[in-house]
């Protein structure tokens, strides 16, 4: 029985991954950070146990012009700033630390 459960886990996970992948493959972008927000919830349960719930956004100019907001986890928040660029890869659902865009120097001719 608990064989057979395991099964269905597993099929769950990997259809679900199956599913992201086809969902996601094309959609792709690098964008500036234009402002970042961090927000501290004190959230009580039935039990009258008080926990606390961050969250940390990242507003970001998408290629097109427009800004989105996207929620991340605390380590990619401390480690961009504003004007810092972020990415997200093909088939990933998480945007990750992206590389800044250089300006290419002109070669001056003498």
């Amino acid at each position: 029985m608990i064989c057979l459960m395991g099964i269905f886990v597993f099929l769950y996970i990997v259809i679900r991954r199956a599913i992201a992948g086809i969902v996601y493959p094309f959609i792709f972008f690098e964008g500036k950070v234009v402002s970042r927000s961090y927000k501290t919830k004190v959230v009580e349960d039935e039990e009258d146990i008080q926990d606390i719930e961050e969250e940390y956004t990242l507003e970001v100019k998408m290629p097109n012009g427009k800004n989105k907001n996207y929620s991340v986890n605390s380590r990619l928040y401390n480690s961009v700033k504003e004007g810092d660029y972020v990415r997200k890869d093909k088939g990933s659902r998480t945007l990750k630390k992206g590389r800044k865009k250089s300006k290419k120097k002109k070669n001056k001719k003498k």
